[in-house]
């Protein structure tokens, strides 16, 4: 749990209220909950990320420690700039960095026909709006979609929690799920 002051363009959005009120994270900068100081309640939002980091890997090397964080953005220029600080930062404290391997973001896409498509097929099998989410990941999408211009591109899977986590598991009957789903969806 960490809390911090409400950004300025969510407080502009709050109105009146963003003045008294402080925002917590909980273990997710996606999901907050805002504290509302007048009614001494809280409401809960969920908020877009368009870059994170985190430290993935950490050794103990012959020259020194060294550390390996995955940098994610939708946005390329958000993730290399947050990268350009990183470096600048351990320059200042006399310590090498270097990008690399860096995933291309991947934008959403206000039209989508793929998307519509799988839309459709999904209410069809299973009688229910799928949940579509924009999402900030390095995924293989990003990796293509910055190859083949206008590439239409739309990342599905199984059912996952406590992604990159110690605890991370997945729902093995969601596999199934997906595995039916994709074969209609390669049908039609």
């Amino acid at each position: 749990l960490y809390r911090t002051e409400i950004p300025h363009n969510l407080r502009r959005c709050l109105g009146d209220i963003g003045a008294f009120a402080k925002l917590f994270c909980i273990n997710n900068p996606m999901i907050c909950r805002i504290w509302l100081r007048q009614t001494r309640k809280f409401i809960r939002i969920t908020l877009p990320v368009k870059i994170t980091t985190d430290l993935g890997v950490m050794s103990l090397q012959e020259d020194g420690l060294r550390l390996s964080y995955a940098v994610r953005s939708s946005v390329d220029q958000s993730r290399e700039n947050l990268c350009r600080h990183m470096i600048e930062i351990s320059k200042r404290a006399g310590a090498a960095a270097q990008v690399r391997n860096a995933y291309p973001g991947w934008a959403y896409r206000k039209d989508s026909p793929l998307r519509e498509k799988m839309v459709r097929i999904y209410e069809e099998m299973y009688g229910k709006k799928p949940v579509l989410e924009a999402i900030h990941a390095g995924l293989e999408c990003g990796i293509l979609s910055g190859k083949i211009p206008d590439l239409d591109c739309v990342s599905i899977g199984p059912d996952l929690q406590n992604v990159h986590t110690a605890e991370e598991s997945m729902d093995i009957e969601s596999v199934g799920r997906v595995w039916n789903y994709l074969l209609e969806v390669l049908k039609q």
